[in-house]
């Protein structure tokens, strides 16, 4: 290994493992605060005590998971008359409008339909006629816990300098690798998000179930198209204005992820693409004290941390390439020949390095973190093989899409929703 790579390597394990243990004792110390923030007093059982809200969905060729969506936000508990929901058809060129329709006579729903223009401008139609306290998005390929809106109205009522709520993502139906690897991935970013919240520091507010009071769009505006990833976006607009941003870790939100690697590494790319844009555009949130833990320490350590990737992947490839050649030329030359080390080992020479015993630390507390969501989404807090399967392939295959995406940016290059 270069000198290079082992100082980027140590550079970036010891980032890994200072934040990691501060996430802890960050998610510890919240927790144990957790019951002063109780406000007595509101009676759920009585709908005038419930602010009204409405939720968005915006749909684009969702033919075959839109009627799972809407059928569960109509299982919510949570008093009709308080919730409107509003279903946006962005110019799908499938069946999507025509199985919409199907719920054009229920009382709670209103359908529109508008050309495919982005998104953003469908969530910004259903804005203009949103009467209500909060206002919620979902993605028509997710679905929701019936307790998941009276959860997160209770973080409204408990907390009401709060002016947005996420959830907890968990992937619905991990029946490929894709979304196994997600799936793990997801119960690692549920601790991050509840955490996160702890420290101020939330700079996704997420597509899937995440509310906003309604009084924050007539402050702040509307949604706009912000390199593909608008939730992002408004996320730092808000917390430019010290906005609170709240988590609920247990209002439960299912989204069908990519199957397979091509659509992970899509969407993933347009995640970290949208993440280093936003950043630029926003580049007065680093490093200024006032904005806090968000400021001084996540927006930074994850712009290191794409940075290192790609030194990472260069260097391996570059070091990996010129290994192989080395290799393929010496069995060419005098044949293969078996280390002794191999045939019989001797653990007086067992390596003690540094660099190892950093990686075991950050892999044995990476796991610790993964448990604590898999607990946060209601899960067993048990090891299971898929944690093995995301700590051995997810990092290395993440490389390349951050790769990808610094790439992009840098080169001013435009990165494609599908």
């Amino acid at each position: 290994m270069s000198s290079f790579i082992l100082v980027v390597t140590y550079i970036l394990l010891f980032i890994s493992l200072f934040l990691e243990v501060y996430f802890l004792i960050s998610f510890f110390e919240d927790w144990t605060k957790k019951e002063s923030k109780e406000k007595k007093g509101v009676d759920y059982t009585r709908p005038e005590n419930l602010p009204s809200a409405t939720i968005i969905v915006p749909c684009w060729n969702e033919e075959t998971t839109v009627k799972g969506t809407i059928d569960s936000l109509l299982n919510l508990n949570y008093p009709k008359e308080k919730l409107d929901i509003f279903i946006i058809d962005d110019g799908s060129t499938d069946g999507t409008w025509n199985i919409i329709q199907t719920y054009n006579s229920h009382p709670q729903i209103t359908l529109f339909q508008k050309e495919n223009g982005g998104k953003h401008t469908a969530v910004n139609l259903g804005l203009e006629h949103v009467k209500s306290d909060l206002v919620g998005l979902l993605d028509a390929d997710s679905f929701v816990h019936t307790e998941a809106l009276m959860r997160i109205v209770d973080t409204f009522l408990k907390e009401p300098e709060t002016k947005a709520v996420t959830p907890a993502m968990t992937i619905h139906n991990a029946n490929t690798l894709a979304r196994v690897l997600q799936r793990t991935e997801y119960f690692f970013a549920i601790f991050m998000r509840k955490t996160s919240a702890a420290m101020g520091a939330l700079y996704v507010i997420p597509g899937p179930f995440s509310f906003i009071r309604t009084e924050v769009f007539k402050s702040l505006g509307e949604y706009k198209h912000a390199y593909l990833t608008e939730d992002m976006e408004y996320a730092m607009r808000m917390q430019s204005h010290h906005y609170t941003i709240a988590n609920r870790h247990d209002a439960y939100v299912y989204t069908v992820g990519p199957a397979d690697p091509k659509g992970l590494f899509k969407q993933r790319l347009r995640w970290i693409y949208g993440f280093l844009n936003n950043a630029r555009d926003y580049k007065h949130l680093f490093f200024t004290p006032r904005y806090g833990d968000l400021s001084l320490l996540m927006l930074p350590s994850a712009v290191v941390f794409l940075i290192g990737s790609f030194v990472l992947f260069s260097t391996l490839i570059s070091s990996t390439s010129t290994s192989l050649a080395k290799g393929i030329s010496r069995i060419r030359t005098v044949g293969v020949d078996v280390p002794a080390s191999l045939t019989s080992p001797d653990w007086f020479f067992f390596n003690t390095d540094a660099l190892l015993f950093l990686s075991v630390f950050v892999m044995i507390l990476t796991i610790v973190l993964i448990l604590i969501g898999k607990k946060l989404a209601g899960e067993k807090m048990r090891f299971s093989p898929d944690i093995v399967l995301f700590l051995l392939i997810y990092g290395i295959v993440a490389l390349s899409w951050n790769t990808v995406a610094l790439y992009k940016t840098l080169a001013s290059r435009k990165v494609s929703w599908r």
